[in-house]
């Protein structure tokens, strides 16, 4: 599906396809909360005149654009899917990012609430857009890192379950009640991409995506600089990249704890993405974070 971007939209307008159309990491059928494959695919193929209306009125990609570029990775994701649930004809917007305090203090926040147009249902969705680096087997999600070593696809994914997607049934359900909106089915989103030396053929955790969005990693010594390569800042590590998309000044703002995300390109266009990871960086110390 991710076939079906036009290399001729504005990286943005790619950014907010790929947003809906990518696969998810996490695709659990046992589980209701999590989408299938299918629904992401009907969303988007509803997106795609939406887009090319949007790319036709220049004015109002840039406005979007001078916003949502300026945010933190996770902002930026949101602000994506924002944008396409306000142009949903089947979905509509009721709050998004909303804090709930209990006694003066921050219990949490919604990503989104929604209402499903089809049968009046409202919805509780929590988001993530992660990327993660193998370290160990595969098989858990314990073995996948972010680049920063206190990211760690197993604590991110409790966290979700046990404290995000519970806000609607817990700290949060008052505020609700409040609103007069009855939750009635959640869903967890979670894209991104899973790094590692795929051509060995490591397993990936059971609960994740077969068909996820994959990368190689090399060590800082296997690399070579010299092959036509973009550096790419955090901001453009959603959609494929187009060499007239980054300034190749921009390289030396891209590293991130010492590991550089990059796009490897023919003739301008990009072939394959990877992380090129410091030599010692299965060596350095988990200081884990708490989500």
């Amino acid at each position: 599906m991710l076939n079906n971007i036009s290399a001729s939209w504005p990286r943005l307008a790619r950014d907010l396809y790929w947003a809906v159309a990518s696969p998810p990491l996490v695709l659990d059928a046992s589980d209701g909360r999590f989408p299938s494959a299918d629904w992401f695919l009907a969303e988007a193929a509803a997106l795609q005149p939406k887009l090319d209306a949007l790319v036709a009125a220049p004015q109002h990609l840039n406005a979007l654009a001078d916003y949502a570029t300026s945010l933190r990775l996770g902002g930026y994701f949101e602000t994506l899917l924002r944008w396409w649930i306000e142009q949903s004809e089947r979905y509509e917007l009721l709050s998004h990012n909303q804090q709930i305090h209990l006694d003066g203090i921050t219990a949490g926040a919604f990503d989104f609430i929604v209402r499903d147009r089809q049968d009046d249902g409202i919805e509780h969705w929590e988001v993530a857009c992660k990327f993660y680096i193998r370290d160990g087997q595969g098989d858990q999600l314990k073995h996948w890192f972010g680049p920063a070593r206190n990211d760690r696809f197993d604590r991110k994914f409790g966290h979700l379950l046990s404290h995000q997607i519970a806000l609607s049934e817990k700290a949060g359900k008052h505020w609700l009640q409040q609103q007069g909106w009855p939750i009635s089915r959640q869903k967890i989103i979670i894209k991104g991409r899973l790094y590692a030396d795929f051509d060995s053929n490591p397993t990936i955790p059971s609960i994740c995506n077969p068909a996820l969005l994959r990368g190689w990693v090399k060590q800082q010594a296997q690399w070579d600089p010299a092959q036509d390569h973009m550096a790419l800042q955090r901001h453009h590590w959603l959609s494929p990249i187009l060499a007239s998309d980054i300034d190749h000044h921009e390289a030396h703002k891209a590293l991130r704890h010492g590991c550089l995300c990059t796009a490897v390109l023919d003739n301008g266009t990009e072939t394959s993405r990877g992380f090129v990871i410091p030599d010692d960086w299965h060596q350095q110390p988990t200081q884990l974070r708490h989500r």
